[in-house]
């Protein structure tokens, strides 16, 4: 995910696709946490929220960072957002 942040904070859409498909391919369901952070810093919030959603299903292990995570920051107002913090009590 480290490549992908990087080509979006340099604003290679292109470049930033790639990384994410590669992540998605290889990690698949194993990383939708990661996923979701990327989204959510694309801008993505719909498809973000969609992979954390996803993730409490696979019970992802990145799901304790939910509440304090800077990289889904952009979801922090967003009702299924805090629907999520609230199911996991995190709130």
């Amino acid at each position: 995910p480290g490549r992908a942040l990087v080509a979006l904070r340099r604003k290679d859409i292109a470049a930033a696709q790639r990384e994410f498909d590669v992540l998605r391919r290889e990690q698949g369901d194993n990383g939708l946490y990661q996923q979701a952070q990327l989204l959510a810093q694309w801008g993505r919030r719909a498809e973000a929220l969609d992979a954390l959603e996803k993730a409490v299903g696979e019970r992802d292990s990145g799901l304790v960072y939910l509440y304090s995570d800077p990289f889904l920051q952009p979801l922090q107002g967003e009702a299924r957002f805090k629907s999520l913090l609230s199911r996991l009590h995190f709130v």
